[in-house]
């Protein structure tokens, strides 16, 4: 399997996962943590050696972490700005208010135009 780096392109071994020389991924083949094996997104076990395949996907955790915190900050804005108002502090309250409106209309709207782009 050659390099897909252009500043190296060298031939590796293809039961590699990374280039022996410049340390580039050669494929974005899907393989076993145990032996190195490819594996297909179906298979729930590695049909080299047995081993339990977890197909996890980071960038679905990283949304699951981004989801909760935009969830999280403007709750909060609204408990400090609501409690704010109480207060008499009208003008810190109004700020706080305004604020989390605004990020929650931001994340509304990123999670329908992501959702609406994998369509």
């Amino acid at each position: 399997m050659i390099c897909p780096n252009p500043k190296c392109g060298k031939q590796n071994p293809d039961e590699n996962v990374f280039c022996e020389y410049c340390g580039t991924r050669l494929s974005t083949i899907p393989r076993c943590s145990n032996c190195g094996s490819p594996i297909s997104e179906k298979q729930h076990f590695c049909p080299s050696c047995g081993k339990k395949v977890s197909h996890k996907n980071e960038a679905d955790e990283v949304l699951v972490v981004f989801i909760i915190l935009s969830a999280l900050c403007p709750l909060a804005g609204i408990i400090f700005g609501s409690v704010n108002l109480t207060k008499k502090k009208t003008r810190s309250g109004a700020i706080y208010l305004t604020i989390s409106i605004v990020v929650w209309l931001v994340v509304v709207l990123f999670v329908l135009l992501t959702s609406i782009s994998s369509l």
